[in-house]
């Protein structure tokens, strides 16, 4: 039940990339958890844990949107905040039922975000900041 990274999903800036793993890497645990049955303490942690990495990776890249003025910010931001949305309604949505319908609905909008997002906008980003030279490590 988990999202797998790839290629396709790399933009060349390497703290960007680093942030995209770590992201991958906190959706899949949750997730993983999942499978343990919604109720269990584990995955509402990780979805606390999975919460506070999107908040310092989106600021991440809105600090570097507005460093380099990049153009497509507004909607860039919109779906990060479409993003936190799916969250917050994911959190709710455990609280009031055990049901793991709402992780199946979760997941299949979480890895349509995920190649949309980071497989597309966030390239358009990187793009933008190389051809503006100023894709070095250590940038963002």
């Amino acid at each position: 039940m988990s999202i797998e990274w790839s290629e396709k999903f790399e933009s060349g800036l390497d703290w960007q990339d680093r942030q995209h793993r770590e992201l991958l890497k906190r959706i899949n645990a949750f997730l993983d958890a999942m499978d343990h049955g919604p109720r269990a303490e584990e995955p509402a942690r990780l979805l606390n844990f999975l919460w506070e990495y999107s908040v310092i990776h989106f600021d991440a890249e809105e600090q570097g949107m507005k460093k380099y003025k990049f153009p497509g910010a507004g909607v860039h931001i919109r779906e990060h905040a479409d993003f936190m949305e799916d969250i917050s309604r994911l959190k709710s949505d455990l609280k009031v039922s055990a049901s793991t319908a709402p992780v199946a609905d979760f997941q299949r909008r979480i890895s349509d975000w995920f190649a949309r997002h980071i497989g597309g906008t966030d390239k358009e980003f990187a793009r933008f900041i190389f051809e503006a030279g100023q894709g070095r490590e250590g940038d963002g």
